[in-house]
């Protein structure tokens, strides 16, 4: 086959739907559930390491790991993601409360639990939830110094400024990973449009290509066809009244006219077959291919799904070319012994398949200049189809194209 293009499958522009979002929340809350895990199970082996512990600090780290058990049941089977985050955000902050007061108070190093509520908080829901969630871990921070004494007041503030520093830490990043992805959503919606764009000119080229194609070979038949009907016609009355030496080589001419003739016509079948307007793409394909059979250096198998015998469709003649590409491309490029084409209608449309057992190719290494594929995926692509390859070195290539009704 053609070593023309990289791209193996187009598709259509996919727009980020409700099921996405929903889905990526999911793997957020999944993500925070791992981190607060990994928080309660580090509690745990501290209770285990000192040894000592209350039965009050075994039954807070109990609750916290209820809560979490709960929080990660809710955010696996989907039930209202984000009144789970809402719910989640501010149970954070008293885990975090009751965990650090069960385990030193301020200076207990479980307090980083309230650091890290802030942070979520931001990237969950922004920067006025974060300084809501940011208030309600001031009044925990100080509910704690009154509650476990030890702590000096440096201490108390010094905690209070990580607590205000991670808020704004945690907001500010949550602000610029915002902005990155309406840039980059912005980004995407000019290319989809831009390929829409550049999708309905394309259509429109190959439009104009088919109709300039059309007119062509109706010139073709117009006058040179009937030109060299007379031609032949008046060299063989010629021919009847000549002598002997004349005539053959009159009728040397009349061969040569009537060679002329055919190649005429194969190029008017070239350019657009009648039998593809006044048959249909069944018809037209068949006798194609029966004609081009005689040709060709392997063995070629035609399977044309008989439905398409009734059927018409403006499809028709990109078909018609998506298949004479493909087999032009196979007889230069692919050193094939077997060749297979398969046509047939399929849900809303129609699917090509296109298979050899040639040389293959990496489509990873294209030379320049091979048009062939690149070709076909935009007659493809133009028509809101998609283009399937299959290839590799020594393993022959398949072709799979798609187009709608």
């Amino acid at each position: 086959m053609d070593h023309s293009t990289t791209a193996v499958h187009l598709e259509p522009h996919d727009v980020t739907t409700a099921g996405e979002t929903h889905a990526h929340l999911q793997r957020i809350e999944q993500e925070i559930c791992w981190l607060r895990e990994a928080a309660i199970l580090a509690y745990f082996a501290r209770l285990i390491y000192v040894g000592t512990a209350s039965h009050l600090a075994w039954t807070i780290g109990i609750g916290a790991l209820v809560y979490d058990v709960v929080v990660n049941w809710r955010v696996r089977h989907g039930h209202r993601i984000r009144a789970t985050s809402a719910a989640a955000t501010v149970c954070d902050s008293l885990t975090g409360f009751f965990l650090t007061y069960a385990s030193g108070g301020i200076e207990s190093p479980f307090f980083t639990l309230m650091y890290f509520t802030a942070l979520t908080a931001a990237f969950r829901f922004g920067l006025r939830v974060t300084l809501a969630v940011t208030a309600l871990n001031v009044s925990l921070a100080g509910a704690l110094f009154v509650l476990v004494p030890g702590a000096g007041f440096e201490t108390l503030l010094l905690t209070l400024f990580y607590l205000g520093f991670a808020a704004v830490l945690g907001a500010t990043f949550a602000g610029w990973a915002r902005r990155n992805l309406e840039l980059a959503v912005a980004q995407a919606d000019a290319l989809a449009l831009a390929r829409d764009e550049t999708r309905l000119l394309l259509h429109r080229l190959i439009r104009a290509q088919e109709d300039e194609r059309q007119r062509l070979a109706g010139d073709l038949h117009d006058q040179m066809g009937g030109r060299l009907f007379t031609l032949q016609q008046g060299i063989d009355r010629c021919a009847e009244a000549a002598e002997p030496g004349l005539a053959a080589t009159l009728e040397g001419l009349a061969h040569e006219a009537r060679e002329c003739t055919q190649d005429v016509r194969r190029l008017m079948n070239e350019l657009r077959p009648t039998v593809l307007d006044d048959l249909g793409l069944f018809e037209a394909l068949q006798e194609y291919l029966a004609n081009l059979r005689a040709t060709l250096p392997f063995a070629l198998v035609a399977q044309i799904d008989p439905a398409l015998r009734a059927r018409r469709s403006g499809q028709d003649a990109v078909l018609f070319r998506l298949v004479q590409e493909a087999l032009r491309n196979v007889r230069k490029h692919a050193r094939a012994q077997h060749v297979e084409v398969k046509l047939a209608p399929a849900e809303g449309g129609f699917v090509l398949r296109i298979a050899d057992d040639g040389c293959g190719f990496d489509p990873t290494r294209v030379p320049a200049g091979h048009l062939g594929l690149l070709t076909m995926r935009e007659r493809a692509e133009a028509l809101g189809g998609t283009f399937t390859l299959d290839t590799a070195p020594g393993a022959g290539t398949r072709i799979e194209v798609r187009l709608p009704e």
